[in-house]
């Protein structure tokens, strides 16, 4: 599917010394000139925010604790969206008193060009009922803008009746600043390609050597134009034939012996 144009994401857990892993791979096409020429891998690792998330699970000072412990932030909203907790890390990035932080509108501080697709994709998560993740520029305390990632997977109360969300972030600012430099690296490359190629075929054109380009079997494939101006030759009498029917009848096995060396 990267191949075909088409951004693809998918989560892995494998195993590991240290428990097991759980990564997001991003497969993004590497898309020039309107053609896929390949796609770039992006693996993050996930296990704490999944480890976050499932740690939501267990009982309120035990998930208190372990949330103000976890370097990601993490927050719990009621059915009406407003905050009944966030942790450390949360209050951090915000640099505000806690209850101040639970009552704060996070859309203040999202970055202009974000704003209004995460409030469309905010809304419909919600109103969705289903887990659901967010990507966007945030403004951190020290006013720094940094890219987060979040995730927020609904709550449920012994009925089944929904109680909100649990959301946890990760900051993905190193992230996004590799996926441009690899870009940066990808258009430079595509650039000093075109321009060799534009040099390749300057040679092509102009060179007064007969040049042609063959399958293994002697079938020619290409041929440059010193094939018409040297030895009188159009390309389509040429391009589809095998080079045998151009050689003389005493010399096709000594060919036929120099191309199997060679091939």
């Amino acid at each position: 599917r990267a191949l075909a144009g088409e951004r693809v994401r998918y989560e892995v857990s494998f195993p590991h010394a240290s428990g097991v892993r759980h990564t997001l791979i991003d497969h993004m096409p590497d898309i020039r000139r309107e053609k896929v020429h390949g796609f770039f891998a992006l693996v993050q690792d996930m296990t704490e925010q999944r480890r976050a998330l499932e740690a939501a699970t267990e009982s309120e000072a035990r998930f208190r604790r372990i949330a103000d412990s976890a370097p990601a932030p993490i927050w719990v909203t009621a059915p009406d969206r407003t905050r009944e907790f966030a942790n450390k890390a949360y209050i951090g990035f915000l640099g505000l008193p806690y209850e101040e932080a639970l009552r704060f509108d996070w859309r203040m501080i999202l970055h202009e060009d974000d704003h209004d697709r995460i409030v469309r994709e905010s809304t419909a998560g919600e109103a969705s009922g289903h887990r659901f993740t967010l990507e966007a520029r945030y403004r951190r305390a020290d006013g720094e803008w940094r890219w987060i990632r979040s995730i927020s997977q609904p709550r449920f109360d012994a009925e089944g009746m929904p109680e909100g969300f649990i959301g946890v972030a990760e900051d993905i600012t190193e992230a996004k600043r590799a996926e441009a430099a690899a870009r940066e690296h990808a258009a430079d490359l595509s650039d000093r390609v075109d321009r060799r190629t534009r040099e390749r075929d300057r040679l092509w054109d102009l060179s007064r050597d007969v040049i042609a380009i063959c399958e293994l079997n002697g079938t020619f494939r290409s041929v440059s134009p010193s094939w018409t101006a040297v030895l009188g030759w159009s390309p389509d009498r040429l391009i589809g034939r095998d080079s045998e029917w151009m050689v003389h009848p005493d010399d096709i096995e000594a060919v036929r012996e120099r191309r199997a060396r060679a091939g």
